[in-house]
């Protein structure tokens, strides 16, 4: 099983120091947030498969089932863009737990948030998947004792998109 708070905890100590919003090509950046992940799911002994019906990442469980599901955006994409794409194929991918990492404007985090819990509350109602857990983080340009930072909050819902937790990490850039 896939604790979500914990995966999170260490998704941050893991990239203090280690990511630079001055990495020259999105998929430097993206790379480095799929091996992070690829290899929490080879501590687990769960097998890795990427591009799997247009998801980053998932793992699989011992009897071929998916355990965990992984959408990342590196790009600023407009909220639209994602609650169509990247949420939508989270929110339709069975699977027990489910990780959305995206990086809006500050502006628009409410609305993405907000956008997320009703989608996840409508698909319940006609297509509901006990027990899957969501935890979609924000990563947001800031500073840190005057050094340039990135503060990640992780937003958590149930099968119901009822939020369940909220948690935020400020990590130094490289």
């Amino acid at each position: 099983m896939v604790y979500l708070p914990r995966l999170f905890a260490d998704f941050c100590q893991h990239f203090d120091g280690k990511l630079s919003l001055r990495m020259t090509s999105t998929s430097e950046w993206t790379d480095l947030i799929m091996k992070f992940f690829a290899e929490q799911a080879a501590k687990m002994k769960m097998p890795v498969f990427y591009d799997y019906m247009l998801v980053d990442q998932i793992w699989r469980g011992e009897h071929q089932e998916i355990v965990f599901a992984l959408e990342h955006e590196h790009k600023g994409a407009d909220v639209n863009d994602l609650l169509n794409k990247e949420v939508a194929h989270l929110i339709d991918l069975r699977a027990q737990a489910k990780v959305g990492i995206f990086y809006p404007n500050l502006g628009d985090e409410k609305t993405l948030v907000n956008n997320i819990s009703s989608r996840i509350s409508y698909r319940a109602l006609y297509v509901p998947i006990p027990n899957e857990r969501y935890m979609f983080i924000l990563g947001f340009t800031t500073r840190k004792m005057g050094h340039p930072a990135i503060l990640f909050k992780a937003y958590f819902f149930d099968d119901h998109g009822k939020p369940t937790d909220l948690q935020e990490f400020t990590i130094r850039q490289a």
